[in-house]
């Protein structure tokens, strides 16, 4: 303990003493006249730019509905933390609009930190020099800097508690939000657009500063200044759809449906700067009190249009929509609107409360009708059966190629059922005809694919040579990659030309498949030929594996058949395509086996 000596005792006294003398003084200063002094008010100053000059100067100068302005302000007996600015914006003979105060904080950086959006404060806090004394002690050490500043952009409020309390009780916390650098570019400058819907606008801009006691300017700092109507935008379409086409339509986005795109542009003599709107069928609701239905206002010149935006949601019917555009430019100048047509279709299959059907498509030509060699009747008894086994025959239709001219169903009637089977028995070869009118042509691959896109299904039941009969040998246009390769997400198939395919090892809970020896018989030697390994590429995934006669190590548990399954729909989006590629004619198959692999088809595909 250390020794306490008359000395030090003496040394504590004096300095006690003098301090209790400063408090005393301190606390009864008085100006000259005996009267306390209490706190002093800020004061505001605010540039001559724009200047209050006469209207000619102004017209001379473009008085351009856009301006910058800078003001200062000080306080004798503290600091300003804050600034407060409106405007008036009035027109000849009509009564001046005034915004609201604007509250931007005194404050340009934080604990060393330069602030990219300065800090404005909403609404009538009850003291703002508690929201700036919070803000300028937090400490960098302990991360609360460079936290607070990622959150000034995004509207949040102070992360803790303020450490004193307000008069009125605790606040957890205050909203504060970054401003606009376009806009406020520090606590004493900023560029506003004033409104200027007449030939001539006049504009008071106000400014005020607030001191650390919270007390305002009573006196703000003003300046008068003229400006001129800014010429209107013309606002053009860019592209979009064909006005005569007919765009089949979704309700909502999905991974394969990216909308009907229309894109913009404009004519503007003032400005490079525009934002645009945008409606379909109507501006306004009529069904609805005759509601707004203008977009948002946005500076992307391009609108991706669903059948959410339709006020006409009739399914597979062929509507007319106009569609309406309009633009305006940074000063708020609105074009005059323009309109435009196209023409839609909302497939049934898109309207969630559709009944779920299915349509067997059946290829095979017409046979002889023995087991082994079948006409279209036998066959569409076949998968009939295996429907009415399924519980799925009261809402299955067969369409027949042979007996419907060899036309391949059209795009409206693909999409007024949820899944397609598609029935390739047999291998044939394009010539002579009328084999030849039994190819699946360019056309009928962009109607499929067309119908998958909006969110089909399809099960194929494949030939014994997939390249044989899904290529194009109709028309002269350069070769593609086969249709089946994208479609079914196969990739380097390659054939066996042998009798060597005795069925196939079932995978992911599909059945082991033997063929049916009444149908293919022994003088086949129990097997087909031009049966093809399918390597199954990107997401898709083996179902089945090639059983070898002869135990062939070139094809022996290679993939046959191969299942691609759409990813999960983004709410309210439904889910898109996903295809069951067998890889051999079911037809020839067990039909126990076959009725199993097909029940699993369905599970896979949600039918």
């Amino acid at each position: 303990m250390p020794k306490i000596t008359f000395h030090s005792v003496l040394q504590w006294l004096v300095a006690a003493i003098t301090t209790a003398c400063f408090v005393v003084g301190l606390w009864s200063c008085e100006d000259p006249s005996g009267v306390k002094k209490g706190n002093t008010v800020p004061y505001t100053k605010i540039a001559n730019i724009p200047a209050n000059d006469t209207f000619k100067v102004y017209l001379r100068l473009g008085a351009l509905p856009e301006a910058t302005l800078f003001w200062s302000g000080g306080d004798p007996d503290g600091i300003v933390i804050a600034y407060q600015y409106r405007w008036t914006d009035s027109t000849e003979g009509s009564r001046g609009i005034t915004v609201p105060w604007t509250t931007i904080l005194n404050i340009n950086s934080l604990g060393g930190y330069s602030l990219q959006n300065q800090i404005l404060v909403p609404g009538n806090p009850s003291s703002l020099f508690r929201i700036y004394s919070f803000l300028a002690t937090l400490n960098p050490q302990e991360g609360g800097v460079p936290e607070l500043i990622r959150t000034i952009g995004d509207s949040l409020a102070t992360r803790r508690a303020f450490a004193v309390p307000y008069k009125t009780g605790p606040v957890p916390g205050d909203s504060i939000y970054g401003g606009n650098p376009d806009v406020n570019h520090s606590p004493t400058k900023g560029t506003f657009i004033f409104g200027s819907p007449d030939t001539a606008n006049v504009h008071k801009f106000e400014v005020r500063a607030i001191d650390n006691s919270d007390v305002q300017d009573p006196n703000p700092a003003y300046v008068f200044f003229w400006t001129l109507q800014s010429p209107q935008p013309t606002v053009l379409f860019a592209s979009q759809p064909p006005p005569t086409g007919t765009q089949y339509v979704l309700r909502h986005l999905t991974e394969r449906f990216t909308g009907l795109r229309f894109t913009f542009t404009t004519l503007d003599p003032s400005t490079f700067e525009q934002q645009y709107s945008w409606c379909v069928d109507d501006t306004v609701d009529r069904r609805n009190n005759n509601r707004p239905r203008w977009s948002a206002w946005s500076s992307d010149a391009l609108a991706i249009v669903t059948g959410s935006s339709f006020l006409d949601t009739t399914a597979d019917v062929s509507v007319i929509h106009p569609m309406f555009l309009r633009a305006r430019n940074k000063w708020g100048v609105i074009s005059l609107p323009i309109r435009t047509t196209f023409v839609s279709i909302l497939p049934s299959i898109d309207d969630p409360t559709y009944p779920r059907k299915i349509l067997i498509i059946n290829n095979d030509k017409n046979g002889s009708g023995t087991l082994r060699d079948p006409d279209t009747t036998r066959v569409n008894d076949f998968y009939r059966g295996l429907m009415n086994s399924l519980g799925k025959g009261d809402r299955t239709t067969i369409w027949t190629r042979a007996s419907a001219g060899y036309n391949f169903p059209p795009l409206t009637v693909l999409t007024k059922f949820s899944t397609v089977l598609f029935l390739y028995e047999q291998v044939y070869l394009p010539f002579p005809s009328p084999d030849r009118a039994r190819i699946f042509s360019v056309v009928n691959q962009d109607s499929l694919r067309a119908y998958l896109i909006m969110g089909g299904k399809l099960i194929v039941s494949s030939p014994p040579s997939i390249e044989t009969n899904f290529a194009n040998y109709l028309d002269g246009l350069p070769p593609r990659q086969p249709w089946s390769y994208e479609i079914f997400h196969v990739t380097n198939t390659y054939n066996n030309p042998e009798r060597d395919f005795a069925g196939v090892r079932g995978a992911l809970g599909y059945p082991t498949m033997r063929l049916d020896s009444l149908k293919v018989t022994a003088d086949s030697s129990y097997a087909i030929r031009n049966i093809r390994v399918n390597p199954p590429r990107g997401f898709a995934q083996a179902i089945s594996l090639f059983d070898s006669r002869s135990d062939n190590p070139t094809y022996e548990n290679r993939p046959v058949g191969v299942r691609y399954l759409a990813p999960p729909p983004v709410p309210p989006a439904r889910q898109t395509y996903s295809v069951v590629f067998f890889g051999f004619p079911l037809y020839y198959a067990e039909r126990v086996a076959v009725e199993a692999a097909l029940s699993q088809a369905f599970i896979d595909i949600n039918e």
